[in-house]
């Protein structure tokens, strides 16, 4: 579980699928006066360009590049996690076979560097455990949101990738969510389904049926096979709901830096306070020090 803040609203670039499988059965879905309604989106792609990054400039006028188009140095970015495992397995084939000596203190090194994390990792986690998890417990988050200023103006957006998920298992983690008291007022949940998965549809309508009046909004997107150049899985299914998000948010004018998306696995259940603790967090940290932020929920 993930969550992060926009730092602005990407124009929402779909690639086109091969046709005619898809047109049919990609539309986002959304709950409207009793009725699970079918909307197409238009997606806007104006502002297309071949460059490999995006520079976006923000309110304080530092420039940011993000790395949203393809182009060589996206191919040679993805490369770079092969290389290095690679080359790390050359380079230690090498020492021992030829450099003995070498081998033994490099290997030496590396663990008397894992073992001090190892030792970190567990004083801290222990002031964790002990001092830090039970003094948040016992904050009173409900009350200190309705105290802060502004804190109804944090949106947040809950993506729920799934694929073959039963109706029991994603009612339960959209039971988490609504458990906040901020659900009704600034979460809306994005059911990200899966079009191959031939349940998709009916186990999603039951979901905005049962769950659309507990949320500000809720609605359900179906990313599409076999499109080009991607490989099916979670990542895709996210990246093409947040393309749906995208364009809804901006369509609402909301604030980039006062709203967050989070990303959940369909079967983890998010305590009833995070949102309350991240819009809290939003708001004593500012625009300038939240930016570029990822918040990530240790899973228990």
């Amino acid at each position: 579980m993930a969550a992060l803040q926009a730092r602005s609203w990407p124009e929402a670039k779909i690639p086109k699928p091969r046709a005619p499988l898809i047109r049919q059965h990609s539309t986002p879905q959304s709950f409207e006066n009793g009725k699970v309604m079918d909307s197409m989106p238009s997606f806007d792609s104006k502002s297309s360009t071949s460059s490999d990054a995006i520079v976006e400039e923000g309110e304080t006028g530092v420039q940011h590049v993000t790395l949203y188009n393809g182009g060589p140095l996206v191919f040679v970015l993805r490369q770079a996690p092969l290389v290095l495992l690679s080359g790390s397995l050359i380079a230690v084939s090498v020492l021992a076979t030829r450099y003995p000596m070498s081998f033994l203190v490099v290997f030496y090194a590396l663990n008397v560097h894992t073992f001090l994390r190892n030792c970190w990792n567990a004083f801290f986690g222990c002031i964790g455990a002990c001092m830090t998890i039970p003094s948040w417990c016992n904050r009173n988050w409900s009350l200190e949101v309705e105290k802060a200023s502004g804190a109804y103006e944090v949106q947040h957006y809950v993506i729920i990738p799934s694929y073959k998920e039963g109706f029991a298992v994603l009612d339960a983690t959209v039971r988490a969510v609504a458990e906040s008291m901020l659900a009704r007022r600034c979460i809306r949940v994005v059911l990200a389904m899966e079009e191959r998965d031939p349940e998709a549809k009916s186990v999603a309508n039951k979901l905005l049926l049962k769950w659309h009046d507990s949320f500000l909004e809720m609605f359900s997107t179906y990313h599409p096979a076999g499109l080009p150049g991607e490989v099916a899985g979670k990542s895709s299914n996210t990246s093409w709901a947040f393309k749906e998000v995208s364009r809804r948010a901006r369509s609402l004018q909301l604030d980039p830096g006062r709203t967050v998306v989070s990303v959940n696995d369909a079967d983890c259940l998010w305590h009833p306070n995070y949102f309350e603790a991240v819009t809290l967090d939003i708001l004593r940290m500012g625009l300038t020090e939240s930016a570029w932020l990822i918040w990530q929920a240790p899973p228990l």
